[in-house]
């Protein structure tokens, strides 16, 4: 784990852990075997669904610090590296309840508040300024496409989204499609 004194992430993995600990078994720093190449790399987060019709899924997080203003570049880099988890297989040498599982989804978590740039509003606030947001925007709809999501905390709690699509929240549960979306199951 890298829990040192420069974890700069170490807080928002507990923060994340700590708003799906009621509805998921939570692992930290999870190896996970690459679906496409010989090589490893590591969930921050990864979340077994609780309720049953969702159990045998496995969720992966990748938390990042957001550092003043994010450019585009560093929501692709974070929408890339996600996207790596996606079919990855948990390693043997994790917890017994994770190990093996294939991971069906992944989520960066913070993600930003993508609902009020619908909203005119808010396009003089200096966070939604500062952002291309129709960029941003086309990031997350081809991120989509690989399974790839946010993960954020709305003022019902925290929700998972693929683009404009809410799949999970805490008050809610999961989403009519969610089943589709997380299963890659289409609808006919």
């Amino acid at each position: 784990m890298n829990l040192g004194k420069n974890d700069h992430e170490g807080p928002f993995r507990q923060q994340l852990m700590g708003l799906l600990r009621n509805d998921f078994a939570c692992f930290e720093e999870v190896v996970l075997t690459h679906a496409l190449f010989d090589g490893e790399v590591r969930a921050d987060v990864v979340a077994i669904p609780n309720d049953t019709r969702f159990s045998n899924l496995a969720f992966a997080f990748e938390v990042k610090v957001p550092h003043g203003k994010w450019e585009l570049k560093d929501w692709l880099s974070t929408a890339k590296q996600a996207s790596d988890y996606v079919w990855a297989k948990t390693s043997m040498s994790s917890a017994s309840q994770v190990r093996g599982r294939r991971v069906s989804a992944a989520f960066m978590f913070p993600g930003p508040n993508l609902n009020a740039w619908k909203d005119d509003r808010y396009q003089n606030e200096r966070f939604f300024r500062d952002y291309d947001s129709q960029s941003l925007r086309g990031v997350l709809a081809l991120a989509l496409h690989f399974r790839v999501g946010l993960a954020r905390i709305e003022s019902d709690g925290l929700e998972f989204r693929f683009g404009s699509n809410r799949v999970w929240d805490a008050k809610k549960g999961y989403s009519e499609h969610a089943s589709n979306l997380f299963k890659g199951v289409r609808l006919g």
